[in-house]
């Protein structure tokens, strides 16, 4: 089939837009075939143009694309930051409880050593990985006569007041000293 068969001799000027195959049967504004796409534009008797579909989107309808391309973006922009200064806390952390088992084996070596436990608090800095960490150690009265509870804390910020990343607990006693 051809479309010129179906057309009169005077009406043969047809502007299609087809995905593969031409073959189409036209009337006014039907268009009937496989893998159509669309007619743009057809040529009347008259040789006036008519225009069968919207080619395009209005303003408006790009407007709210584009509103809501912008909202879901911002939203994925707040995740990944929440994400990344989540990673960043989640490493301090980290560091922080390297820095307070450090110091939990050092009183464990000295208790060892000297079989003496401590009974004042103490605090120090210690640098890793190019930080500073401040470091507070609180002995802590046990029920069992020659066992105290240290209880190690780090934090990222100096002071007193300031909220420790990482807290460690153990127990120092005078029961075993190494030979």
């Amino acid at each position: 089939m051809k479309i010129s068969e179906y057309l009169p001799r005077h009406r043969r000027s047809v502007r299609l837009f087809a995905a593969t195959r031409r073959t189409f049967f036209k009337r006014k504004s039907i268009l009937v075939g496989s893998d159509a796409a669309f007619v743009l534009h057809t040529v009347s008797a008259n040789n006036r143009t008519e225009r069968l579909g919207s080619a395009g989107f209005t303003l408006v309808e790009v407007l709210v694309a584009v509103a809501i391309v912008a909202m879901a973006v911002t939203g994925i922009l707040v995740a990944m930051m929440r994400q990344i200064d989540g990673t960043a806390y989640l490493r301090d952390k980290l560091f922080a409880h390297y820095v307070a088992q450090n110091q939990m084996e050092l009183a464990l070596l000295a208790n060892a050593h000297s079989n003496r436990i401590p009974n004042d608090a103490s605090s120090g800095v210690d640098e890793m990985i190019g930080r500073k960490w401040y470091w507070r150690t609180q002995p802590k009265a046990t029920q069992q006569p020659g066992a105290v509870q240290l209880e190690i804390s780090v934090s990222d910020q100096e002071g007193k007041e300031a909220a420790p990343l990482a807290t460690l607990t153990t127990i120092l006693d005078t029961f075993h000293q190494l030979p």
